[in-house]
């Protein structure tokens, strides 16, 4: 069962893939991309006002979730597959650590 209705997803879709951005819509699609990512992904930035892509950061592992740290200072990576937190410096656009795990990476809370 889909999770939105339809009606309100086709504009976003249409408006996404006009944009370059590859739908995939079954579980396999989604298995198949991320396991072709391998070791290695980005964290695109995107200038919405412009709707022009800022730069692309290399991160180690497919990317599962982005956060921006309260403060806003930060950027951070989070890679399911990949086992790997990545700091990006919202600054510079660079990264500035990882934090590796046993486990893979899920939705992370920050407690200010």
């Amino acid at each position: 069962m889909p999770m939105y209705p339809e009606i309100m997803v086709i504009p976003m879709r249409e408006e996404l893939t006009r944009l370059g951005v590859e739908e995939l819509r079954t579980p396999e699609a989604v298995d198949q991309a991320l396991t072709q990512s391998g070791d290695q992904s980005t964290v695109d930035v995107v200038d919405t006002a412009e709707m022009k892509m800022v730069r692309s950061i290399k991160v180690k592992g497919a990317v599962h979730n982005t956060y921006v740290t309260p403060d806003g200072h930060f950027v951070i990576a989070g890679s399911v597959a990949g086992k790997i937190i990545t700091v990006i410096d919202a600054k510079n656009l660079e990264p500035s650590w990882e934090l590796p795990f046993d486990l893979g990476v899920r939705p992370i809370a920050f407690e200010t």
